[in-house]
């Protein structure tokens, strides 16, 4: 029963991460705050920079859980979501992305090239067949592409 109650917390993570940037965001903008001096000012009052620099700290004040046991990653699809935020964010965090895979295998191919990823696949059932049981598939494709007549 814990177990499944820090997994849930676990997957909870993010969203409570975007709460709370969310709402530092609407407090920064709405609610009158101390100077340094104990004087009340409003933040619609500060300058963007000071607005975005108090924003920045308390994000850096949120503490996410880390997994455990850090899972191997397969990308399907490598368009640009793929390029720009997902592979930064796999890094960034440490988790091994071991493999891309895209209906145009050139495309798979030239970013793993760029990305020092070591595997491509030529189909889903590749990959999959490839997969050891706990790896993550992130699926990263239009929705146009999953639904086909």
């Amino acid at each position: 029963m814990r177990s499944m109650e820090r997994e849930r917390s676990d997957r909870a993570a993010p969203l409570l991460l975007v709460a709370a940037i969310s709402t530092a965001a609407s407090t920064a903008r709405k609610f009158p705050r101390k100077d340094c001096h104990g004087a009340l000012i409003m933040a619609d009052a500060l300058p963007r920079e000071e607005q975005n620099a108090l924003l920045r700290s308390i994000v850096q004040q949120v503490k996410l859980p880390r997994p455990k046991n850090v899972r191997p990653i397969i990308v399907i699809g490598t368009g640009g979501i793929v390029r720009a935020a997902h592979l930064p964010a796999y890094k960034k965090a440490g988790f091994p992305v071991i493999g891309l895979m895209d209906e145009i295998p050139e495309k798979a191919d030239k970013l793993a090239s760029e990305q020092d990823i070591k595997r491509t696949f030529r189909s889903v059932a590749e990959a999959t067949r490839d997969a050891t049981p706990d790896t993550i598939f992130d699926v990263a494709v239009p929705a146009s592409q999953l639904i086909r007549s």
